[in-house]
């Protein structure tokens, strides 16, 4: 006669939550820091204090959805101005998040260079038939030393609500800018 307890949904709880962690950390959902693409060791920014500042790339080509910002603007020739606009505010938006933390100098010896690969602008309804849907950017960030070497890549996926791409945009510069400071707090000793 078999004692153990029989299989039932309480013996599988663990897998399931395991599954469940694994499919949301997969997903993008739940990541709040930036996923460390490269590391240069030893740490080179030892006894530093600041950093210079590029402004933000926009190439690669751009993509905006699933077009190239050229196909994009194409279809929406009305935008270009607002678009031009918004991009300015996701830069204006990283640069004030990382002037403001005392890590910034314009001689610094090494380059915080951030590069929007892809954009969802998102969309803002003010009915329940027109649902609000975020930003979502694709957003990498080097730091360079005076020569032009990469030392350090981080990758994020910043997203926010907002009434206009301007404002959503801004905000995700926003949040990708605090969390290149997080993240270069973590390598000044």
């Amino acid at each position: 006669m078999d004692l153990r307890e029989p299989r039932g949904w309480k013996s599988r709880w663990p897998t399931f939550r395991r599954c469940l962690v694994i499919l949301v950390v997969a997903s993008g959902c739940a990541v709040t820091r930036p996923l460390i693409f490269s590391q240069a060791r030893p740490n080179p920014f030892i006894g530093e204090t600041t950093f210079s500042l590029a402004p933000t790339s926009f190439s690669g080509p751009l993509h905006v959805g699933e077009k190239t910002e050229d196909e994009y603007l194409a279809e929406n020739p009305d935008d270009v101005n607002k678009w031009a606009d918004a991009k300015k505010s996701f830069n204006d938006a990283f640069t004030q998040a990382v002037i403001t933390q005392d890590l910034w100098a314009p001689n610094a010896k090494f380059t915080v260079r951030p590069t929007v690969r892809s954009i969802r602008p998102g969309a803002y309804g003010v009915s329940a038939m027109f649902a609000q849907k975020p930003a979502d950017l694709q957003v990498e960030v080097s730091i360079v030393d005076q020569q032009g070497n990469e030392l350090d890549r981080i990758g994020m996926h910043p997203s926010s609500a907002g009434i206009s791409v301007e404002d959503r945009l801004g905000r995700c510069g926003r949040a990708a800018g605090t969390m290149t400071v997080e993240y270069l707090r973590t390598r000044l000793p």
